[in-house]
């Protein structure tokens, strides 16, 4: 249900680029983790400076054993909003990856 108004709402207008993102949400949910992957992956594309987007898509390529990307993600995502707390994600990542080393040097 949810999934089919997003592609309403993108079919509507698809520059909006937070349908991307709550369709990606929508994915991941139902464990499609590419899907979410694209749908991010084109909210980026229409709006770089959205640090949901990244740290969206950093949540799904953790999940899918892509760690460092993951950290990319989190990192853009903090330099686009430093407040962003949710971001701060990436030390997760770091002791999942066993370098947190170099997340102190952060």
């Amino acid at each position: 249900m949810a999934l089919t108004e997003f592609d309403r709402a993108i079919d509507i207008d698809k520059r909006h680029s937070d349908a991307y993102i709550y369709r990606g949400d929508v994915k991941e949910k139902l464990e499609d983790y590419q899907g979410a992957i694209d749908d991010y992956n084109q909210a980026i594309k229409l709006d770089a400076t959205h640090p949901k987007a990244y740290y969206r898509r950093g949540n799904v390529l953790r999940k899918v054993g892509d760690n460092w990307g993951a950290i990319a993600d989190y990192n853009q995502a903090i330099r686009l909003n430093p407040n962003y707390t949710s971001a701060k994600h990436r030390s997760y990542v770091h002791v999942d990856t066993g370098t947190t080393e170099t997340f102190i040097q952060e």
